[in-house]
């Protein structure tokens, strides 16, 4: 991102460099002027809103391979690109720093975890519910989303490059991939042992009560998950200072889903402007037949919460989603309590149902707990990557590895990252628990760090073969 950016930029700033890229955009040897200005416009205002995002957004150093602030940049696209007054749409105030990076999550089990996110933030594990996470993250990587007010209603899906149909077969495709199974010789003797100690309790050295199959909440209509129970282990806790972020809603302030969500204030959590815009979107998608835009929002009328009221899609009607939509009520767990003054509101005398489903996030510093099917592959380890390998894991934070490269070279011993690495010439540098809200703290998981080494040998051995 950083490279289109500064690409860019040098292109804009020579009128040669411009030339030459005019002749390769527009496929003319001698281009017409006209064109050659149209195009120049076009690109100006592309990289005003390009580089906005990445001067405001990434952070020094920045993640790495194998990272990303997830969340902070689909927040900051969001907020910061969509929502302002035309013709940038730009509130570049909303932007912040993305300096709580997260590991790439292994993506065979997110169809059937019943909690994802890292923090546990959102339900999962029914259709609608995979489409609220699938068009939350094409919402934060440069999907089209213009939401406008046409009179008292948002339309969510104005200019809307959002493809519901292609996300449902992506979902689809992620269903039939499993965990991919490990490639070299398991000792299969040792194997044993180790799944002996996999089942002792935590207090032990052992893992089921966290991360072994266990069922979880049924979704509609009847689909069974896996539970994805919320864990505080002591990790970094940076992810929560980016969930508690504010942001100005512009042209969605006001806007609210019954049932669903609370309406917008003019200056909100990023979150629940997320929310909104994801559920929003799904809702008016649906309600409408998939076919024209059609209002599934109301608008506040400022200052304060006094309601409008709007035309409203049967069958919402203020009394709740449809069925097929009814997890949505659960997509987007609050990071904070609303307002007291929007607990209760009314549209025309009418009472508004507000969330049922208001519960909080857990405490501060709490991550998902998942299955651990596949977790040879998926180094480096714990929700923000500080960790290279699970022989490292095993180790107390103290001793942990200061630093480490990041590549596709492989320890088949200790399971991750090899410490020498030729692909890139990156090297991650993390914190010790004295500083575990700095988005890189290796602190924290410090279950079976105490087992004898042929013990800890034994439970890697074992961990390979799930």
């Amino acid at each position: 991102m950083a490279d289109l950016d500064t690409t860019i930029g040098q292109v804009l700033a020579s009128d040669a460099a411009f030339a030459s890229f005019a002749i390769s955009v527009l496929r003319a040897a001698m281009p017409d002027p006209g064109d050659v200005s149209a195009l120049r416009r076009d690109v100006d205002a592309w990289y005003l809103r390009y580089h906005t995002l990445m001067t405001r957004a990434l952070p020094t150093p920045a993640w790495g391979p194998a990272r990303l602030d997830a969340v902070g940049m689909i927040f900051n696209r969001l907020t910061g690109l969509d929502l302002g007054p035309p013709p940038s749409l730009l509130i570049a105030d909303n932007i912040k720093k993305a300096d709580a990076p997260v590991r790439y999550p292994f993506i065979w089990n997110a169809p059937v975890q019943d909690k994802t996110q890292w923090p546990t933030f959102a339900d999962n594990g029914s259709d609608v519910l995979a489409l609220a996470r699938n068009l939350g993250e094409v919402l934060g990587v440069f999907g089209i989303f213009q939401p406008k007010r046409e009179g008292l209603i948002i339309n969510f899906l104005n200019n809307s490059s959002a493809n519901f149909d292609g996300l449902g077969k992506l979902e689809e495709l992620v269903r039939q991939i499993g965990p991919p199974k490990w490639p070299w010789l398991i000792d299969t003797n040792l194997a044993a042992q180790g799944k002996a100690i996999f089942a002792r309790s935590t207090a032990e050295g052992g893992c089921q009560e966290c991360h072994k199959i266990t069922a979880g909440a049924v979704r509609f209509p009847l689909v069974q998950t896996w539970l994805t129970p919320p864990k505080n282990v002591g990790t970094d806790t940076r992810e929560y200072d980016t969930l508690l972020r504010t942001a100005k809603t512009g042209e969605l302030q006001g806007a609210f889903i019954p049932v669903a969500t609370y309406p917008l204030k003019a200056e909100d959590l990023a979150f629940n402007v997320l929310a909104t815009s994801v559920i929003g979107s799904i809702t008016e998608h649906v309600l409408s037949g998939g076919a024209s835009p059609a209002g599934s929002a109301l608008i506040a009328s400022p200052p304060g919460v006094q309601i409008q009221t709007a035309p409203v899609i049967p069958p919402l009607n203020f009394n709740g989603l449809p069925p097929a939509l009814r997890d949505l009520e659960g997509a987007f767990h609050l990071p904070a309590p609303p307002p007291q003054e929007l607990l209760e509101f009314q549209v025309q005398g009418t009472k508004i149902p507000t969330p049922a489903a208001a519960t909080p996030l857990p405490p501060r510093g709490t991550y998902e707990a998942r299955v651990l099917q596949g977790i040879w592959a998926t180094a480096p380890y714990l929700h923000n990557g500080s960790v290279p390998s699970l022989g490292e894991l095993l180790k107390p934070a103290a001793e942990r590895v200061k630093m480490f490269k990041v590549g596709s070279a492989y320890d088949t011993d200790n399971v991750g990252l090899a410490m020498e690495q030729t692909q890139f010439n990156y090297s991650i540098v993390t914190t010790d628990c004295s500083d575990l809200n700095s988005g890189n703290s290796r602190c924290g998981h410090e279950y079976g760090t105490q087992l004898p080494l042929p013990e800890k040998r034994a439970l890697i051995e074992y961990l390979k073969s799930l």
